[in-house]
């Protein structure tokens, strides 16, 4: 009875081992970026958020001024 008792918390401390192993190194995708973390992300920056037409008309008049 005493080897079986040690070969069940052998048995037990392996899974908890393999569950923790697996755990800490099991894939966790990135969150997806929304529209409002943009948004917030560029305030907080100090950045203004310009539509691509503004964008495109800043281009077209003054090229050089958007570097």
């Amino acid at each position: 009875m005493k080897g079986a008792s040690k070969a069940f918390f052998a048995l037990v401390a392996a899974a908890i081992t393999m569950g923790i192993l697996w755990y800490g190194n099991r894939v966790v995708p990135p969150k997806e970026a929304t529209w409002d973390d943009v948004k917030t992300e560029a305030i907080q920056a100090g950045y203004q958020l310009i539509t691509t037409d503004k964008l495109f008309r800043q281009y077209t008049a003054r090229p050089e001024s958007l570097l």
